[in-house]
């Protein structure tokens, strides 16, 4: 598995972005490995990057609408004494309010996700396949055996769940969204695909970790690489020292005391804090970095597509999980052991180094649980 990289505030500030969902891991050169979303994300391999000072951790999802009641029918009153004891009442004859919209589960993110993520991919490129249909077979595995396990591991420890409305909007919005200004798989609305459930004051940590800070809240780094949930203000709201130096959501800055949207690629700026995070004004204009196709060269600052891997200058093309690989390959979503790609160790599988986890942490020998130790765990 390959090295990851962290951005320029990492000891600030995380940055909650979203590359192959939530989680992402870059080689020497520059270019992801792994599949898609989670994480992302889902989904980068393990930690999407943790950038510019000024950007401080996840604002959180859209809140869930409430059910609208059923109205009651136009004829209902209420019976005189002398109603036939045999009538109906206005209740019997009520129809029963519809349930609230059903939230769903943690355990359906690659399979809910896959066809919108992969129309965006194929669209911009963000993938090296030639069609929709391949990118579907490349998603699929990779992203059950790498990334939608950490989710579900943070759905099922309390810290966040997959927001219905949220996957909805990330469909719609990435369905039309400029391919420059999409920096992230979840940047803009698809920041609401996954709802933190923790408060301001609870702990949260880098990667999918950050996700779990509740609406309100954005997740800020330690030197120790946890961190906690702190209040952060909304778009147009105050900020700054006049409204006691809190802080704006990742996706804003503050200016003149208000929280005002970054601007993404493409935009005008005056200076880098004006930029989305991983974006830097150049020359008047917000920039990020460029992005290869498979077969052409690549470093740091031109990434390769999903489902290829930077290796000796050049994005090449990953192995399948399950197919055979040789020392130096790249697998989607996993790594190459005696001769084929198998998923990352899940907990406490026998392990001798970080890159052979799921959690990116091998500890005595064996893997840690995909939730952070920042959690208590």
């Amino acid at each position: 598995m390959a090295c990851r990289h962290l951005g320029r505030a990492t000891l600030a500030a995380i940055v909650v972005t979203g590359s192959f969902l939530a989680t992402a891991c870059d080689t020497d050169e520059g270019g992801p490995t792994g599949a898609p979303p989670d994480a992302a994300v889902p989904w980068v391999d393990a930690l999407v990057a943790l950038g510019d000072a000024a950007a401080s951790g996840q604002d959180a999802v859209v809140p869930r609408p409430d059910a609208e009641p059923t109205p009651a029918p136009a004829d209902a009153g209420n019976p005189g004494p002398d109603a036939d004891a045999g009538a109906s009442t206005p209740d019997a004859d009520a129809s029963p309010p519809p349930p609230p919209p059903l939230q769903p589960s943690a355990t359906d993110y690659c399979e809910l996700s896959a066809p919108f993520f992969c129309d965006f991919y194929v669209r911009c490129g963000r993938m090296a396949v030639d069609s929709v249909a391949e990118c579907l077979e490349v998603f699929g595995p990779a992203c059950n055996a790498a990334y939608e396990p950490q989710y579900v591991a943070h759905a099922e420890a309390g810290l966040l769940r997959l927001d219905g409305p949220g996957l909805a909007a990330c469909e719609a919005h990435l369905a039309t969204v400029d391919c420059e200004a999409q920096v992230f798989d979840l940047d803009g609305a698809c920041a609401g695909m996954w709802a933190g459930l923790s408060p301001a004051g609870a702990p949260c940590a880098p990667g999918i970790g950050s996700f779990v800070c509740a609406a309100g809240t954005a997740c800020v780094l330690d030197l120790s690489f946890c961190g906690t949930c702190e209040p952060a203000a909304a778009t147009g709201d105050p900020c700054g020292p006049t409204a006691g130096d809190l802080r704006c959501g990742p996706a804003d800055r503050c200016a003149d005391d208000r929280c005002v949207p970054r601007t993404p690629p493409g935009g005008a700026c005056t200076e880098r804090e004006d930029c989305v995070v991983a974006a830097d004004c150049v020359d008047g204009t917000c920039r990020t970095f460029a992005r290869a196709a498979a077969g052409e060269a690549c470093d740091q600052a031109r990434r390769c597509p999903y489902h290829s891997t930077c290796i000796g200058g050049t994005c090449i093309v990953n192995r399948r999980q399950g197919e055979a690989c040789a020392a130096g390959e790249a697998c989607d979503g996993g790594r190459c052991a005696e001769g084929v790609c198998v998923p990352f160790g899940a907990t406490d599988a026998g392990c001798a180094n970080n890159g052979e986890c799921l959690s990116g942490q091998c500890d005595g020998g064996r893997c840690t649980a995909p939730v952070a130790s920042c959690f208590g765990g």
